[in-house]
Formats: C-alpha cells, sequence, structure tokens
C-alpha cells in the first residue's frame, strides 16, 4: 500500500517537473514513509528514470554521493530526464552535503534533484538557498477516508489515526500500515507513558535519555496524542485548558532536545508534568 499524497503536493511536484528550477526540497513529518508514492508521482512525466539515493545505516556519507557523482556522469541517450531522489537528506553528512553541493550548482544536462528532508534543520544553508522549498501540507479527514477506506477495515481506526497524525500524511500512513515505522514505535511508547504513574514513567528516562532521537520522537508523538484528545468532541473546556498546557510544555521539551539540553533533565520535567 502506498501513502496518500494531498492534491495540493501532486500539483506542487507537477509544476517542478514542467518547470525551469532542477531541484526541490520537500519538507514535512514522516516524509520518508511516503517516499514510493512521490516516486510514483515524479514518473507521471514521460521517460523519466529516477536514481535513488538513501542513508546506509545511519546516514548518507561522502563516499556514497562520490560514487553518485560516477554513475551520473555516464550517459544514459535513452532518458530525456533524470531525477535524483535523495530521501532521509537531513542524515547527510555535512561532507556528503557538501560534495553534492557541486552537483547542484552544475548538474548533468537533464537532471533534476528532488530531496526528502523531514526539517530543514540539518541541511546547510548553501544547499537552501539553491532549491525550491515544498512543503508536504496536510490531508483532509474527507480525502484521508476516501483513500484509506477501501484498503482498510476499520473507519474508526482511520478517524483516530487521522487526528493523532493531524492530518500529516507521512505520520497517518506511518500509522495505519507500517508497524515497524519510527514513528509508530514513537507513538506506542507514548501511549504507555500516558497510562503509567508518574513513578513508572521517571524509571523509563535513563533508558530513553540515551536515545535522543527516539526522546525527541517520544516528545513528539506525546503532543500529537495530547492534541488528538484535546480536539475530541467528549473532551471538557477545563480538559482541554490542561491539555493545552500540557501540550505547550511537551512542545519546549522537542525544542530544548533540539538545542542540546540534557536530555534527562528535560525528560523529567516532561514526565512530572504529564
Amino acid at each position: 500500500m502506498k501513502g496518500l499524497l494531498g492534491s495540493k503536493l501532486k500539483r506542487d511536484i507537477q509544476r517542478f517537473m514542467e518547470g525551469d528550477t532542477h531541484a526541490a526540497l520537500l519538507i514535512g513529518p514522516e516524509v520518508n514513509q511516503l517516499s514510493e508514492s512521490i516516486e510514483a508521482q515524479l514518473k507521471i512525466t514521460n521517460n523519466i528514470l529516477i536514481t535513488k539515493l538513501s542513508p546506509e545505516k545511519s546516514s548518507i556519507t561522502i563516499d556514497q554521493v562520490r560514487e553518485l557523482k560516477r554513475s551520473l556522469s555516464l550517459r544514459q541517450h535513452e532518458y530525456s530526464n533524470r531525477v535524483l531522489l535523495i530521501e532521509s537528506s537531513e542524515s547527510m553528512t555535512n561532507e556528503a552535503q557538501n560534495s553534492l553541493l557541486k552537483i547542484l550548482e552544475e548538474p548533468p544536462r537533464g537532471l533534476r534533484f528532488f530531496i526528502l528532508a523531514s526539517s530543514k534543520q540539518h541541511i546547510i544553508q548553501t544547499i537552501l538557498s539553491r532549491v525550491l522549498v515544498l512543503h508536504i501540507g496536510k490531508i483532509s479527514l474527507e480525502e484521508a477516508l476516501d483513500y484509506y477506506e477501501s484498503l482498510l477495515p476499520s473507519i474508526d481506526q482511520i478517524k483516530k489515526m487521522h487526528s493523532i497524525a493531524d492530518g500529516a500524511p507521512g505520520k497517518l500512513f506511518s500509522l495505519l500500515n507500517d508497524e515497524s515505522a519510527e514513528y509508530t514505535d514513537a507513538i506506542n511508547e507514548a501511549k504507555k507513558i500516558l497510562a503509567e504513574s508518574v513513578f513508572d514513567r521517571l524509571t523509563r528516562i535513563d533508558t530513553l535519555s540515551k536515545n535522543k532521537p527516539m526522546a525527541i520522537d517520544v516528545c513528539n508523538a506525546l503532543e500529537d496524542i495530547l492534541r488528538a484528545v484535546s480536539h475530541a468532541p467528549s473532551t471538557s473546556n477545563s480538559s482541554v485548558k490542561m491539555l493545552t498546557q500540557k501540550r505547550k510544555i511537551v512542545a519546549g521539551a522537542q525544542k530544548s532536545l533540539l538545542m542540546n539540553v540534557n536530555t534527562k533533565l528535560v525528560l523529567v520535567d516532561v514526565f512530572l508534568a504529564l
């Protein structure tokens, strides 16, 4: 099953493929979960060759980019257009990004770049200044039901997961389809944390603080769940105020973790506030 792309995003991709800009950066949470759907959308334009660049283990290395340069130098006469689809670009080392920059500045004839990133935080400014920045946007509940209803047995489950994902297509696809996805793991962990006593939550901190990316994902998942509950029709006004305050604390924790504040101290504050 492929993930759903919003109609606006499809139009943005089509305009990019038909325009003069040779590089685009698509930003959005869990965007890499939609890689297959994005590739299919890129291929709507006839006679397109897709070349992928993905992380080996945890990052995209300079050796990968060097090998890419060699492969791109081979002439492929049967294709009038080529697209380099770069997945998880935020995982690229600085050396790899600087090497990629040279291809961006002087791309081979007929080559376009379509770069996926969950955020632009780790993308160097010189690359950002040379790309068209696109945002993945949200999909409506109606779009989600229309697309997933024939693929999944439970309409209530689609509605629930759409609320948690807040319409983010990559998050929604992860929740509905991929039980091994990192976001799905984070949501499951967040659910356990919310159901536990304060003492049990605090016992998790030592383990979670040793995995900072997971700690950030869990905080993100906690915020998503709290938002979904606050938007539920059955939630009282007083509860909405309490949940909103908790969301602010969790959102602040995410920012602190990204700024390299002590992970354990941040988690203590969050888990006590919940």
